[in-house]
Parts: C-alpha cells; sequence; structure tokens
C-alpha cells in the first residue's frame, strides 16, 4: 500500500508541477488561433501564412537588413498547420512537464528559451538566404538534448534510466529532420546543442543540484552563452 500511494502521489506531482508548461502550450494554441484568423485576411501583407507569421517567422534578410531582431524569438509560437502544431504540442507537454519537475520553473524556462533562441540563430546564421523558419521544434529540441545530458550525468541514479531512451528519440527525430522535406535541420540541431549547453552550464557538468537556488554562478553561465549567440548574430548581420 505504501508502494502504491508513493507512486500515486509521484504521478500527481508531475501531473500539478508543470504550471510552466501549461502556459506555453496555452500560448502556442492560442497563437496557432490567431494566425487562422489572420490568414483570411492574408493578402494584406502579401503572406501566405497570414499576418502573424508575415511579421514574426524567422526570415533572415529581415533580421539582418531591416533589423528586425525579434524575428529570432518568435517563430517558437508560430506554426505551418495544426499537425506541426499538435506534434510539437505533445512533445512540449511529455518531455517539458517532467524537465520542469526536474529543473524548477527558472532554469526550465532558461533552457527553453536559451534552447529556441539557439536554434534560430543557427538558421539564421547558416541557413538559406531566403528561407521562412517557424515552429516551437527549436525549444522542444532544446528540452529533449537537456533531458539526455541530464539523465548522462545522473546515470547512476533512477533519473538515469531515461538516457537510452531520450537517446533513440533524438536519433529517431534526427533521422526524420534530415530525411523530410521542407524541415530546418538548422534549426533543429541549433536548438538540440543549445539546451545541452544550457543544461550542462547550469548544472555545471553534472555537478550541481538543478533544482539549487539562482546564484550567480548560473547568471554567469546563462550570460556566456547568450554572449556567444550574439556574436554569431553580430558577425552573420555584418556578413549578410
Amino acid at each position: 500500500r505504501q508502494q502504491t500511494r508513493a507512486r500515486w502521489q509521484g504521478g500527481l506531482r508531475v501531473a500539478s508541477g508543470n504550471p510552466v508548461t501549461r502556459v506555453l502550450l496555452a500560448i502556442n494554441i492560442v497563437v496557432f488561433f490567431l494566425e487562422l484568423a489572420t490568414s483570411l485576411s492574408r493578402g494584406l501583407l502579401g503572406s501566405a501564412g497570414g499576418w502573424l507569421v508575415f511579421w514574426g517567422g524567422l526570415y533572415p534578410p529581415s533580421v539582418a537588413l531591416d533589423g528586425e531582431y525579434w524575428r529570432l524569438l518568435t517563430p517558437m509560437f508560430l506554426h505551418a498547420n495544426l499537425i506541426h502544431l499538435l506534434f510539437n504540442m505533445w512533445a512540449l507537454y511529455v518531455v517539458g512537464s517532467y524537465l520542469e519537475m526536474l529543473a524548477g520553473r527558472v532554469k526550465y524556462l532558461l533552457l527553453y528559451f536559451l534552447s529556441g533562441i539557439a536554434g534560430n540563430v543557427l538558421v539564421y546564421v547558416i541557413g538559406p538566404r531566403e528561407s521562412l523558419v517557424i515552429g516551437a521544434s527549436t525549444a522542444i529540441f532544446g528540452l529533449f538534448g537537456a533531458l539526455f545530458v541530464y539523465s548522462f550525468n545522473n546515470r547512476h541514479t533512477a533519473a538515469g534510466m531515461m538516457l537510452r531512451s531520450t537517446g533513440f528519440l533524438i536519433v529517431i527525430n534526427l533521422l526524420l529532420t534530415f530525411s523530410l522535406p521542407g524541415i530546418s535541420w538548422q534549426g533543429h540541431v541549433g536548438g538540440l546543442l543549445g539546451g545541452m549547453a544550457a543544461m550542462e552550464a547550469l548544472s555545471v557538468f553534472g555537478h550541481k543540484d538543478l533544482r539549487s537556488p539562482f546564484e550567480r554562478q548560473d547568471i554567469a553561465a546563462v550570460g556566456t552563452i547568450v554572449g556567444i549567440l550574439v556574436l554569431l548574430v553580430v558577425v552573420r548581420t555584418v556578413t549578410f
């Protein structure tokens, strides 16, 4: 009875301990319906995906030539169609809920946004000049990468049991990324690397408890990653 109670209570903690993930899910869903609404007037600005996609999608020339740097952030909340949205939201709920429980709300948010922005930065740096990229998958790949690093660093604990399955899912998704047309491999790989780097930085390569309070060391680690991303953007903008 005690074992059953412990498992039930653990399941409740996972289900109820993901407020940030639920907010992210809600934002993505609301924005998608706004996309549908604005697509009714797609002739307004000549965008086939509606005004929101035209305004917020990652289009490198608009970043480099017009200084629209918000496009390195906003694509994380835009989706091409319902299937695109549902697949990403399912992955976000499954992986994000667990990772939020492990990392806490603040560090989880940092992992999410650093991953998503890193993916978009890599698209901007080495992606096709005329591409228009949208989707939360840059951040979601980063969550997979962060969870893989966390499991590897804690492979001798219960959390390490996630290592093999997480690695398998990453490999499968990378194979799909490079096999299917219309997918930005730069965004997925950039998000994956960003999430792995962020997890290593926040956990000091596995030597620090991820749930420990946010300290100066964490600020320095996050600042370093942000500095690298800013440098990449500056170099790409100058040489565009």
